[in-house]
C-alpha cells in the first residue's frame, strides 16, 4: 500500500511539473506588403535612381529605386511586417497606414498594411516650384590596383660561366692521332721512346 501511495505521488508531481514547464515557440515572421507602381512629379516621371521610402509612424521600414519601364518611372517596395516574438519593431502590423516619400518628398497617396498583398499604387506629388529628385548616390565599387609584371628580355643565347673549379675539370678532348703521337713506345731493351725518337730511328 505504502508503494502504490508513493508511485501515486510522484506521478503527480511529475504532471504538476510538467504543467510549468512551456517549450518556447519560434514564431515565423509574416509576409511582407507589396505595392507598385507608377512615379510621377508634378506630372512628370522622375529621374532612375530616386528613392522612395515607406513609412509608418514615421519610422521608415522599405526602401527602393525608381527606374524607366515601357516609358514611365516605376518603383517596387516590399515593406517587412513585424515578428510579434520579439521586443523589437521589425515592420508593419495589420491595419497600420503607410507613407511613402520619393526623393525626400512626401507624395499624397498612402496604403495600409496587409501581410501577403502585393497592391497597386502609383505615387504623384505636386510643388510649386520646379524640382529636380536628387538620385541616391551609388557606392563606389572596390577596385583593385593592376600589378604589373617585370619579365627579363628574352635571348635566344644562353651564356654559361664556369668557376675556376668547374674549368679545371674540363678535360679536352684527345683525337686518335694525337692520342698515338703520344703514346710511349718500349723498346725490347726496356727502355721509353716517344713516337717521335721511333720514327727518327727508323729513318736512320
Amino acid at each position: 500500500m505504502k508503494q502504490l501511495l508513493r508511485h501515486f505521488v510522484i506521478s503527480l508531481m511529475v504532471c504538476l511539473i510538467s504543467l510549468f514547464i512551456t517549450t518556447p515557440v519560434m514564431a515565423i515572421p509574416p509576409l511582407p506588403s507589396s505595392f507598385y507602381g507608377e512615379v510621377r512629379v508634378n506630372g512628370k516621371n522622375v529621374a532612375d535612381g530616386s528613392l522612395v521610402r515607406a513609412l509608418i509612424n514615421g519610422q521608415a521600414y522599405a526602401e527602393g529605386f525608381t527606374q524607366t519601364y515601357a516609358g514611365a518611372s516605376v518603383y517596387v517596395l516590399d515593406i517587412p511586417g513585424d515578428d510579434v516574438s520579439t521586443p523589437i519593431l521589425e515592420g508593419g502590423r495589420a491595419g497600420e497606414m503607410i507613407h511613402f516619400q520619393v526623393g525626400g518628398i512626401l507624395v499624397e497617396q498612402s496604403g495600409v498594411w496587409h501581410s501577403g498583398v502585393n497592391a497597386p499604387l502609383d505615387l504623384t506629388a505636386s510643388v510649386d516650384e520646379v524640382l529636380i529628385v536628387t538620385q541616391a548616390t551609388p557606392s563606389p565599387v572596390s577596385t583593385q590596383t593592376p600589378i604589373g609584371l617585370v619579365q627579363p628580355p628574352f635571348t635566344d643565347s644562353v651564356s654559361v660561366q664556369l668557376s675556376p673549379t668547374d674549368s679545371a675539370s674540363v678535360q679536352p678532348f684527345v683525337t686518335a692521332t694525337a692520342f698515338a703521337q703520344s703514346a710511349l713506345v718500349v723498346t725490347s731493351t726496356g727502355q721509353f721512346l716517344s713516337p717521335t725518337a721511333t720514327s727518327s730511328q727508323s729513318s736512320q
